[in-house]
């Protein structure tokens, strides 16, 4: 269990050119933004592992209030949950589950300040490449994977901590398919990702070495019709 609160201040300015462009950028016509932001984080974590977790449960809630002093012109209260869950289907075999959703009000906020998906974590495959901005999301991530093989190499390095040392090298085969939602309030035929219902689907081979890091090769095909290959070296959900 582990609990974490901060405080922060932020203040942006923009020029007239981007005011024109996107007058809601800040809101109100506004080219100064300055708020305080107060945001806590409750995370109750049983993982078998942080970064490729094969087993446990995963539960995160979080809250952010931007705007509170007296004089802030921002106004922004969000919050999220996060639920993952990892089983070992049997000796070979594991499932995942992961469920993430994001609320947020009022409904018109700064455009700087939406997070939607497409930011950090937070996305559907086969939509990486985009950003779907909103004020509200969810989304539902399933996969199934075969520990095909694992062995191990020795290095040669000269380094005294690494010398002669095993490096552990696990090779997972896996399917998975996601879907998820983005609600966005503003009038936006830039965002046409935005308040549909979204879908990803494909296969993968996960690369599993030293402290649990993976290197994930992706293929995907999502609902546009799109397809291709992507890399991540980020931690699985």
């Amino acid at each position: 269990f582990t609990q974490k609160l901060a405080f922060d201040y932020s203040r942006n300015r923009i020029g007239d050119t981007l005011l024109k462009i996107n007058p809601d950028y800040f809101l109100n016509g506004d080219t100064l933004q300055h708020f305080f932001s107060v945001r806590f984080t409750y995370t109750v974590d049983f993982r078998n592992m942080k970064y490729y977790p094969l087993t446990g449960t995963f539960f995160e809630f979080y809250i952010a209030k931007q705007g509170f002093a007296i004089h802030d012109n921002v106004n922004v209260l969000s919050t999220t949950l996060t639920l993952n869950q990892y089983y070992q289907v049997n000796k070979k075999w594991y499932a995942a589950i992961g469920t993430r959703v994001k609320y947020s009000l009022p409904a018109h906020q700064p455009f700087n300040l939406q997070r939607g998906l497409g930011y950090q974590g937070d996305y559907i495959n086969g939509y990486e490449l985009y950003v779907i901005d909103g004020q509200q999301f969810a989304i539902q991530k399933l996969n199934i994977k075969y520990h095909l093989l694992q062995f191990s190499v020795k290095t040669n390095s000269k380094n005294i901590f690494t010398k002669g040392a095993d490096v552990p090298i696990g090779l997972f085969i896996k399917a998975f398919a996601n879907g998820g939602y983005v609600e966005d309030a503003f009038e936006n035929n830039m965002n046409k990702l935005a308040n549909q219902f979204l879908y990803g689907y494909g296969l993968g081979i996960d690369l599993v070495t030293f402290y649990d890091s993976a290197i994930r090769f992706e293929y995907t095909f999502n609902r546009e019709g799109e397809k291709g290959l992507f890399l991540h070296a980020d931690s699985c959900f």
